[in-house]
This record gives structure tokens, C-alpha cells and sequence, in this order.
């Protein structure tokens, strides 16, 4: 990928080449009638009593006419490989800092889920037929489904399928079974293994939401994404593409709420697979991805198992003696028990009833959707609470600041206005006016960044210039 300016101001030596070729054919068509007369004299002299004279010139001619080309290739042949040493040098950059980017993502987004939650392991089981390979229309065969080892990460199931070789693999799993955790937890560490070896593929996490706005093709929505989430310039997106220097972890699939759109981005995953040899790693809820009746053309497919009740009352009772309480109440409660089906609920329950006596427990009281609804609340109301204590802290002010109704209020409409807009991922500069709920506030706002870039503007000029006086004004 050659830069702008790398052979100087007028190109490189082989546009010297032509334009001194030009230059040269231009004056000999003007000197050809004033030098051709005294020429063919002194040709027809010597021809005349030596043909072998014009030999010297034979050889000449043919000599400049092999000369030429060679010379042209062997500039040619500089000006590509400076080219190509300046084209890799830049990649090497942009990769070196998207991997930087991609480690410290990561790595922030685990630590905040792992903050004040236990580390809850998951287990995987293969379910090959939810997804489809192109050999089994030559070769059917039916795999069964198998419950891999506890111990076994995604990241070794990873490895020995062969992924960076193979099509890909399908995630699939409950509501809060960790699956967007999980999938990170693999992202990151890919790129310990892409800064360990520059010929590793670049894992980028793109959330498949955003894709039902427009339904693109696959990969003009990837160049797109590597362009607004991480800042990749869009030629450059194109090469990775094209050369396979990406591994895309596509989260979000059920987050596509229209079942057509859903259908249609599995299409779309298809075909860009079928296009491109990229390693694809797709996440899904399970009973949304069974919705679309259109199987993935991925390697194979696994799902997320949700954690037993022996090992769900063995993490309750080696978090210590404030979590007892609760551990007795699980033990004792076949139902709430049951409720306790993925690690995101079991970590709500351990934060929300640390320290709480049995009979506090609130979400032991009442049918399924009311045991959920007192957990999602004591949740919400402690984690508000244990913010407050924190900033109040440090501000006097947070009080005011982080009042729990307005802060329910504004995430209650963040989320509507994510959720309408087909967004799992919130970036400010993402915000368009009509997330604002009226159109009286949608044209205020329209009007206040009309006034504010004019007034930039104005200031940007400076103040007006006086025009001295030339002594000829009217008086």
C-alpha cells in the first residue's frame, strides 16, 4: 500500500524516464528535416565505399533498445520495493496500535465484570448439528451432541478444532450464561498470542446489532465498524479482509429483535463466509438462534451449560460466612434453586443478599417472575446504594448527583433508546437528535449546534480588521 509522497514532489524515476523519452522524440521530429539531408549524404558515402560502416550504429541502436527496458525495470523494481517497505511499515503501526487498543478493551471490560463477582466456571457441550458444513452435502453424517470436560476452556476447544483453519465456531447459550464474557475472555487472550507472533490474526469483537439498520453486505459493514469502533482507515480494513488478517468474534446475533432481520444477517454471515476465509466466532441466544431456521456455515457449534446445584452451593459456601444466609436459603428452596440457572443471577444474588439474614431473603417468597423481579430490584437498589457510598466519599455532592430515581430514570431510557435503535454498545458519538423524545427538542438541539458552530466560526475569523484611511473618503 504505497504512500502518498514516497517518490517526491514530480513521482519517481520512472516518470523522469518518460517525460526525458518525450523530450527527446519531441526534438528529433523538429530536427528531422534539417538533419536528415546531411545524414543521408554521408550514409550514402560510406555505404558506398563501405558497407560494413553502419555496423558500429546496428549495434548502437540494438544496444540502446535491450538497455531501455532493463533500465526501466530494475527503477520500477526500486520504486516498488520502497513502496512495499513503506506500505509494511505502516501496517506494522496501525496493527501494533489496534493491538494495543484491542488488549486495554478487553482486559477493562473483564475486570468490570469480574468486579465484586465470583468466577463462575463454565462448562461446554458440542452440538454439531446446529450448524451446517458444506461436506455433508456430499458426506451426510450426524454427529452427536457431546458434554466436553469440565476443565475444558473455550479457548482449548479453540485450538483443537482448529479454528484459525476451519470456518468458525457457533456460541450458543442461555440468557446471562456468559457468553459475551466468555468471548472476550477468548479475544483477549488471541491478542496476547497476535503480539507474540505478527502473523497471528488480529481478534476483533463486533457487536452484530447495528447491522439490521441498513443490512449491508457482511463485509462493507466490517470495513465500517473496523473504521467507527476502532479507528482502522477503511483501505486498510479492506487489506486485513481480503488477506485474513482478522479473526471477527460476532456477538449479538438475538440481539437483532425482527426475526427477517435476524434471517437476513445469517444469510449474510453465509455468504461472507463463503467469500472470504476468515475464522468467524458467532454468539447467540439458543432459542433465538433456532428461531431462523437457517443454520450457520460454521465448523461446529457449542453450547453454554449452566452450572449445577452442587457446584452453585460449593461457590456459596467457600464466599465466606456473610454468604450463609443465602447458601442455607438456596439449599433449602428446590425452586429458588432452580431460578439460579446462570452465572449473571447467581452473582446478582451474592451481591444483592451479602450480610442479609434468612428471612430478609425476599427472593425467596412468591411464584418464578416475582422471585426475578425481587432479585433484578434488591439488585439494582444495592448496587445504586453501594455507588452512592462510594462517591459520596469522595463528593459531597454525588448525593444530588446520583439520586437512585433519576439515575433509574435515565438508564431506563437509554436503554429504550438502545433497544429502538439496535444498539447493544453505547458511544456518545453515537447519539442522533431523534433519541430526544420530542420534536420541539430535537429542532432546539438541531438549532443549538447551528448557533455554536456560527459562533466558532465567528471566533475562528477574529475580530474585523480596520481599513486605514487613504485621505480620499467622502466627507
Amino acid at each position: 500500500m504505497p504512500t502518498s509522497g514516497s517518490h517526491g514532489r514530480f513521482g519517481g524515476p520512472k516518470r523522469w524516464l518518460a517525460l526525458l523519452s518525450a523530450i527527446l522524440l519531441s526534438t528529433l521530429v523538429l530536427l528531422q528535416d534539417l538533419l536528415w539531408e546531411p545524414v543521408k549524404a554521408a550514409l550514402q558515402q560510406k555505404i558506398g565505399t563501405n558497407p560494413w560502416a553502419l555496423l558500429p550504429a546496428i549495434l548502437a541502436v540494438i544496444s540502446i533498445a535491450t538497455a531501455v527496458p532493463l533500465i526501466q525495470s530494475r527503477l520500477k523494481g526500486k520504486a516498488d520495493a520502497t513502496s512495499d517497505a513503506a506500505a509494511g511499515r505502516q501496517d506494522q503501526r496501525q496493527r501494533a496500535r489496534l493491538l494495543n487498543r484491542l488488549e486495554h478493551n478487553y482486559a477493562t471490560y473483564l475486570n468490570q465484570s469480574h468486579e465484586d463477582a465470583i468466577k463462575i466456571d463454565i462448562g461446554l457441550s458440542l452440538v454439531p448439528n446446529k450448524t451446517f458444513r458444506a461436506t455433508t452435502r456430499i458426506l451426510p453424517t450426524r454427529e452427536e451432541d457431546q458434554e466436553l470436560p469440565e476443565s475444558m476452556s473455550l479457548l482449548e476447544l479453540f485450538d483443537k478444532g482448529g479454528a484459525l483453519e476451519s470456518d468458525g465456531v457457533l456460541i450458543l447459550g442461555d440468557p446471562g450464561a456468559g457468553k459475551t464474557t466468555l468471548l472476550l475472555e477468548l479475544a483477549h487472550q488471541l491478542t496476547k498470542r497476535a503480539r507474540a507472533d505478527p502473523k497471528h490474526p488480529l481478534p476483533i469483537y463486533l457487536p452484530l446489532s447495528t447491522w439490521a439498520v441498513r443490512r449491508p453486505q457482511l463485509g462493507e459493514w466490517i470495513v465500517e465498524q473496523l473504521g467507527e469502533l476502532y479507528q482502522v482507515p477503511q483501505q486498510l480494513a479492506h487489506f486485513w479482509q481480503e488477506e485474513a488478517q482478522i479473526l471477527l468474534l460476532l456477538d449479538g446475533l438475538d440481539e437483532i429483535s425482527k426475526l427477517d432481520a435476524r434471517i437476513a444477517c445469517a444469510r449474510a454471515i453465509n455468504q461472507f463466509s463463503q467469500t472470504y476465509a476468515l475464522p468467524l466466532l458467532v454468539c447467540s441466544r439458543r432459542v433465538e438462534y433456532d428461531m431462523i431456521g437457517v443454520r450457520l456455515q460454521l465448523a461446529t457449534a457449542v453450547v453454554l451449560r449452566p452450572p449445577n446445584a452442587d457446584t452453585l452451593l460449593r461457590y456459596l459456601l467457600e464466599a465466606g460466612p456473610r454468604m450463609r444466609p443465602v447458601a442455607t436459603a438456596v439449599q433449602n428452596d428446590p425452586e429458588l434453586l432452580d431460578l439460579l440457572r446462570s452465572p449473571l443471577l447467581v452473582n446478582m444474588l451474592m451481591l444483592a443478599y451479602a450480610g442479609v439474614t434468612e428471612p430478609n431473603i425476599s427472593v425467596t417468597k412468591g411464584d418464578v417472575l416475582e422471585r426475578r423481579r425481587h432479585l433484578i430490584a434488591d439488585y439494582v437498589n444495592t448496587r445504586l446504594r453501594l455507588e452512592q457510598q462510594t462517591h459520596i466519599a469522595s463528593d459531597q455532592n454525588a448525593q444530588r448527583d446520583y439520586a437512585p430515581g433519576l439515575t433509574l430514570n435515565w438508564l431506563s431510557a437509554l436503554a429504550l433508546y438502545l433497544s429502538r435503535h439496535q444498539r447493544t454498545v453505547f458511544l456518545p458519538a453515537r447519539i442522533q437528535s431523534d433519541w430526544l423524545p420530542t420534536r420541539l427538542a430535537r429542532r432546539t438541539v438541531i438549532l443549538g449546534f447551528r448557533i455554536s458552530g456560527a459562533m466558532l466560526g465567528l471566533v475562528a475569523a477574529g475580530p474585523p480588521r480596520a481599513v486605514p484611511d487613504d485621505g480620499c473618503g467622502v466627507m
